[in-house]
């Protein structure tokens, strides 16, 4: 890779990782390594979010910074470009066990 090039992508790179803000402290429960069938998502307590979900042959992948919560939403994204996770459930804890929704999969907490 020229060393052009390497900037440029390292440019980018320090931009994105810019825009996230970490996670309020009312949202430090949806913090965490989720899974549930077809769905991984994982949360970064500074705001990161990756996103991936197959349902009927598709899939979904979003990842990039968290912009806002919508109710218990979550929208990610960069400038005007987002992508909403659906939050069906919002996370609670169930004897010792964390557990969300997302687009009506019941998602749990790794420990």
């Amino acid at each position: 890779m020229s060393p052009v090039r390497l900037a440029a992508v390292l440019a980018v790179a320090t931009l994105i990782a810019a825009c996230a803000q970490p996670l309020p402290a009312d949202r430090a429960a949806y913090a965490g390594d989720w899974t549930g069938p077809g769905t991984v998502l994982s949360i970064s307590q500074d705001g990161n979010v990756v996103f991936e979900q197959t349902s009927g042959g598709s899939k979904t992948s979003i990842k990039g910074p968290i912009k806002t919560f919508e109710g218990d939403d979550i929208v990610a994204g960069f400038a005007f470009i987002t992508s909403t996770i659906d939050v069906t459930a919002a996370p609670v804890e169930k004897n010792g066990v964390w557990m969300m929704g997302v687009s009506g999969v019941e998602l749990t907490r790794a420990p």
